[in-house]
């Protein structure tokens, strides 16, 4: 604290003031003693000379103290405004929290009970904790500590800043505690973030291109975006979405937007063509740090990818077509053999002849998975829907499917087939779905048990469900067991055959009905697959027969 009276001016005008008391004292006895005039006029000289002492020295003792008021009251100022402006806390000579400002308490979201008397390395993000021997080395020695902390706000984030710590001590130099200072440069960190984003966007070969959720006003284009559409610089400032020369389709745009605020679905595709080039562009709906949303669309030429789907495809289709022919022979060959056409054939060559039937067989069914594939991707399929009952169709599976299951010791039940199930479908295409799920159903289940499936009736569509007892499929592979050539890690191929392809052509089939299919499963518990079917509107309309392509 600053003392407000100089202690030398101080000490003389209290040492002048008791001299002249005495003189007075003197002067007044002078009556009563032989003093002669000459020496009380000297006295009274002297009385009148360590008067004017004391007035100067008074003086002097005012016009220090004003000076000093003024600095204090500056000081003062200067307190308020450095509270007002930067976070402050103390600590006690423990080095316990003693004291926080407003701005603290706004700043990390804590209450004064949450923060009184703990260590304030408490409160530091664990990423710090080797600053904290050298901090408090350099406090003890006196010394001042400067640099960058994080400390973990009360809802846990983190907030970066600017600190000095000082050591605190009384007049004589003992501990009383410290006093730390801090500014906080969140905002600052993160703006340099978002600039050094910007610039990593700049430099990325993928146009990309950020905008607006509700006026779809462009905020950002990248530099390899610009040059796509043939724009210099920050030529889409002030421009929408619709203006980038792409012949956008707004209406699928705004439909795609929606799915993608309403559904929370994390990314939404569109595929657009310019000058003989396809790019798909992938937009996300991004929530920035200050809670507002923006778009932000990435585009990507996928024309060389569409070539080689295109001619993987017609290879597949082309040798597949080519294998069919032959291998229909080879089995027929082979069918012919083992009936005896020929002749009775030795037991050792008539294993051998079932053993190349049955893999001849499986090739078969291969070649006509894939050809089925390569059909509904080519949209050449052909789908013959009418008017039809679902239960009768799933009735007709499970007799089909009857002597399968028992090669495998399995039995299927039937639930909700008492009443019909009426749909617009293609009877032998929704055949083809449930025979393949009745068969997979049966070939993992355990010997002994039963496959259930069911139909079920909801408001505007039925759930077809077909629930096993099986092996189950573990839950690292569920997510890929509609795609091509998959299979659940636990199969066993040689025990239990299959190319894959059966779950991909089953849903590719409900698709084209307009329907979803989904699976759980637990692994060694079993295995659920179900998929939808839109109930029929108009029940007038059966018998009536019409053709669509797939």
């Amino acid at each position: 604290m600053i003392n407000i009276f100089s202690k030398s001016n101080f000490s003389a005008a209290i040492f002048w003031s008791f001299i002249v008391f005495a003189m007075i004292i003197v002067m007044s006895a002078a009556p009563f003693f032989s003093v002669t005039p000459r020496a009380n006029f000297a006295m009274g000289g002297l009385a009148a000379y360590f008067t004017a002492l004391i007035l100067f020295s008074i003086r002097r003792l005012r016009r220090e103290h004003f000076v000093l008021r003024q600095q204090q009251l500056q000081l003062t100022h200067e307190a308020l405004a450095l509270n007002d402006h930067a976070i402050l806390s103390l600590t006690d000579n423990e080095t316990r929290i003693c004291h926080v400002n407003q701005k603290f308490l706004d700043a990390t979201g804590y209450t004064t009970e949450d923060v009184i008397g703990k260590d304030p390395f408490e409160l530091y993000d664990q990423a710090d904790e080797s600053l904290f021997p050298h901090i408090e080395s350099m406090l003890r020695r006196g010394e001042s500590w400067n640099g960058e902390t994080r400390l973990r706000r009360k809802d846990g984030q983190i907030m970066y800043s600017q600190t000095t710590i000082r050591p605190r001590t009384d007049e004589n130099g003992v501990w009383l505690g410290t006093i730390a200072v801090r500014t906080d440069i969140t905002e600052m960190r993160r703006a340099a973030a978002a600039i050094d984003t910007v610039a990593a966007l700049r430099r990325l070969s993928e146009p990309v291109v950020v905008f607006m959720p509700k006026t779809l006003e462009l905020v950002y284009m990248n530099k390899a975006a610009t040059d796509f559409v043939g724009w210099v610089g920050e030529d889409y400032v002030g421009k929408s979405v619709t203006d980038i020369p792409l012949y956008l389709d707004l209406a699928i745009l705004q439909e795609k937007l929606r799915d993608l605020s309403e559904t929370k679905l994390d990314q939404v595709v569109i595929r657009l063509e310019r000058k003989r080039t396809t790019f798909d562009a992938s937009i996300q709906l991004i929530t920035l740090q200050s809670g507002e949303q923006r778009y932000f669309a990435i585009f990507r030429d996928v024309s060389g990818e569409l070539e080689l789907a295109k001619a993987r495809q017609e290879f597949i289709a082309t040798v597949s077509h080519e294998l069919r022919t032959p291998l229909t022979a080879i089995k027929g060959a082979m069918g012919l053999l083992l009936s005896g056409a020929t002749g009775k054939l030795p037991e050792k060559s008539r294993n051998f002849v079932e053993i190349a039937h049955r893999n001849a067989d499986r090739l078969v069914l291969i070649v006509n998975d894939i050809l089925d594939l390569e059909k509904i991707a080519a949209g050449k399929m052909e789908f013959l829907y009418k008017l039809g009952d679902l239960s009768e169709v799933l009735t007709e599976a499970q007799i089909a499917n009857q002597a399968y299951a028992e090669k495998f010791g399995v039995s299927v039940r039937l639930e909700g087939t008492e009443t019909p199930a009426l749909a617009e479908f293609d009877a032998s295409r929704i055949f083809q779905v449930l025979t393949n799920l009745l068969s997979n159903a049966c070939k993992f289940s355990k010997h002994g048990s039963e496959v259930t499936a069911r139909i079920c009736a909801d408001v505007d569509h039925y759930k077809i469900s077909v629930v096993d007892n099986g092996i189950g499929i573990p839950a690292t592979d569920i997510a890929q067991m509609f795609e091509r050539f998959q299979q659940a890690s636990n199969a066993d191929r040689r025990k239990r055959g299959g190319s894959g392809l059966g779950l991909s052509i089953v849903k590719a089939i409900v698709e084209k009905h307009g329907g979803t299919i989904s699976l759980s499963s637990v692994e060694g518990i079993g295995t659920t697959v179900t998929f939808t079917m839109a109930r029929a509107v108009d029940t007038s309309l059966a018998g009536s027969l019409s053709t669509r392509t797939g």
